[in-house]
C-alpha cells in the first residue's frame, strides 16, 4: 500500500523548486527596521552654513521616507558647527537628556559597511556608513543627510 506513495517520493522531491540562500541584505533601514536609529547627520541649513546634528528615531520605519525626527530627538554637536565624524569621539546631547557618543573609524567608509561603534549609557550601536541620503528638509534644519546610521 505504501509503495505507490514511496515510489512518487523521488518525483515529488524532483518537482519542488529550492531557492538558493537569500544574499547579506543591505544594513540600510527599511521598513521592517530595527526599533530605534540613530543618525549622524550633516545639514545644509542655508547659503552654504553646514553644522552637524544627530537625530534620534525610536523606529527605523519612522526615517525612510523624509519624516521629521519627533520635537526633541535631535542633538546639536559643536556649537552648531560640522564636525568631521570619522576618528573622533563626537558627543550629544538629545532633548531627552540622553547622551550620544560615537566612534565612527578614521578613514573612508563604504556605504553600508560597519564604520563604528555608538552608545548611550544604557546601550551599544553599531554604527554603518550611509549614501549621503536626504533625512529630512525642514526650515529650522534645511536639508540633513544622513552620513551615518547606528542600530
Amino acid at each position: 500500500m505504501f509503495g505507490k506513495y514511496i515510489s512518487l517520493l523521488p518525483l515529488a522531491l524532483a518537482s519542488c523548486s529550492i531557492s538558493a540562500p537569500l544574499a547579506h541584505k543591505d544594513k540600510a533601514p527599511s521598513s521592517n527596521g530595527p526599533p530605534e536609529t540613530i543618525y549622524l547627520s550633516n545639514c545644509n541649513v542655508h547659503n552654504s552654513i553646514m553644522r552637524s546634528a544627530m537625530f534620534y528615531y525610536p523606529a527605523g520605519a519612522e526615517s525612510v521616507h523624509g519624516e521629521l525626527p519627533e520635537s526633541g530627538n535631535h542633538a546639536g554637536i559643536a556649537g552648531d558647527t560640522i564636525v568631521t565624524w570619522e576618528g573622533n569621539f563626537i558627543r550629544g546631547v538629545f532633548g531627552s537628556g540622553v547622551v550620544f557618543t560615537s566612534q565612527i573609524t578614521a578613514g573612508p567608509h563604504l556605504p553600508l559597511n560597519h564604520s563604528g561603534d555608538g552608545f548611550t549609557y544604557t546601550r551599544n550601536f553599531n554604527c554603518y556608513r550611509d549614501y549621503d541620503r536626504v533625512l529630512f528638509t525642514a526650515p529650522h534644519w534645511g536639508t540633513c543627510y544622513s552620513i551615518y546610521y547606528c542600530q
